[in-house]
């Protein structure tokens, strides 16, 4: 989704879609949870982006909880950590759900301009981009606790708006974070050449396409 107009916060809501017929963790629910647009801006906190750059992904938690930046970010704004965790919770106050599907839109607006107006090189920001992918997609599985089901957005890129390189080191990377993939060599290998997969439904007998955003007209 492209928006003229960078906004605080997304969208999440449960639906119903009927009988289940896979087997899972836990008794089924019929019920999967929906979340868009996350638009996470790591670079909300000055006084943290270069701890940030240089830890690893599994460090970005602790990272975020020591800012000393509390509130959530102001309307109009890109989602800090707060206002992403914040909703993490309420999210995970909807279940009993079955899966997640994630439609994509990870990172923040400009992210590469605005990495390296916050003190960071243009060298850095394609690794920078994909920890942060890689941060939002291992808090949605690790506190939803569900199989979640993840598309690309426009702004889900290394270098760009719309400007997702195909069979790159950046979809290799998420394709190895995505639990769902573990367990489909070929959904797994096509998500890596162009960030577009297709399985099996979570919890029924039909199968779920998901494409790149590089299949759109913008």
């Amino acid at each position: 989704m492209k928006l003229r107009k960078p906004i605080a916060g997304w969208l999440f809501f449960a639906w119903v879609v009927g009988s289940v017929a896979v087997a899972q963790v836990g008794p089924a629910t019929g019920r999967g949870l929906l979340i868009t647009d996350v638009h996470l801006d790591p670079l909300a906190d000055p006084a943290i982006v270069k701890q940030l750059i240089a830890s690893p992904v599994a460090q970005w938690g602790a990272i975020f909880q020591s800012s000393q930046q509390k509130s959530l970010s102001s309307y109009g704004a890109d989602t800090n950590y707060r206002l992403f965790s914040s909703t993490l919770t309420e999210a995970a106050a909807q279940e009993p759900f079955d899966y997640v599907v994630f439609t994509g839109d990870a990172l923040r607006h400009n992210f590469s301009q605005a990495f390296v107006a916050a003190g960071g090189t243009p060298d850095q920001s394609p690794a920078f981009a994909a920890k942060t992918e890689i941060f939002v997609i291992q808090e949605l599985q690790n506190r939803l606790k569900v199989p979640v089901v993840a598309a690309l957005g426009n702004t889900d890129s290394p270098c760009g708006d719309y400007q997702g390189p195909p069979n790159s080191q950046f979809l290799a990377a998420l394709a190895d974070q995505l639990a769902v993939l573990s367990g489909s060599p070929q959904a797994k290998s096509t998500f890596e050449l162009g960030g577009f997969f297709s399985m099996a439904h979570p919890t029924r007998s039909l199968q779920v396409g998901l494409r790149c955003v590089a299949e759109s007209e913008h």
